[in-house]
């Protein structure tokens, strides 16, 4: 189990093109993958995967004992306590530090094997914190989603229920994507129009994959 949680991840050779879509809160990451969707790519989301693990015992477990809040139990079944582990990890950095380290690999193992598995050449993967975990070598190319902070902050309020000041907590806690700049790795897309506007230069940076190939 622990070689299992803290193993380096690897990724295997597979001849497919792998893509990670990220960005920081609210640039509008979801919309980007669900576009993606529309024009018949297969997409694999982190934190859905991470929903999923959550319904093993072994990864609430493990989970519970290094983080040091108790499972919760009901019909027999183990969960984790979300909301002790959200207010926990909210104020102690080095907590939510631990619990990315804790999550992280396991959720990543799970992606690129699914990702394997799909008979796409080309399959894009939704992941969040893609540079804070160091995980930008196991793609081959990434698509940042980039929107300016007020459009950004509003869409959270609104999506969440939060102030604009917690989603600009959260922003400030996330890695600082104004310094990333295009590469022959890195497409960055402005989410800074409407959605016509963000789906036709979706088309475009997916065309410029496609000419690589």
């Amino acid at each position: 189990m622990q070689n299992d949680f803290f193993s380096p991840v690897r990724r295997e050779k597979d001849g497919k093109i792998l893509v990670a879509v990220t960005g920081g809160i609210g640039s509008g990451k979801t919309t980007v993958t669900s576009i993606l969707s529309d024009l018949g790519f297969p997409v694999l989301s982190a934190d859905d995967i991470y929903r999923r693990l959550l319904d093993e015992e072994s990864f609430v477990l493990k989970v519970c004992e290094e983080i040091g809040v108790p499972p919760l139990g009901k019909d027999g079944k183990l969960f984790i306590d979300r909301k002790k582990i959200s207010e926990l990890v909210y104020s102690d950095g080095k907590q939510r530090e631990k619990l990315d380290r804790l999550t992280h690999p396991p959720i990543m193992r799970e992606m690129l094997r699914l990702a394997a598995n799909l008979p796409s050449a080309i399959v894009f993967c939704e992941v969040p914190l893609l540079y804070e975990g160091g995980y930008r070598d196991l793609f081959d190319y990434v698509f940042i989603v980039k929107r300016d902070d007020e459009r950004r902050f509003r869409s959270v309020s609104l999506r969440d229920g939060r102030s604009i000041e917690e989603a600009r907590l959260i922003a400030s806690r996330q890695y600082d994507y104004t310094k990333i700049d295009d590469d022959a790795h890195t497409l960055v897309i402005e989410n800074d129009g409407d959605f016509s506007l963000l789906r036709q230069k979706v088309r475009n940076v997916v065309g410029i994959i496609k000419k690589g190939i």
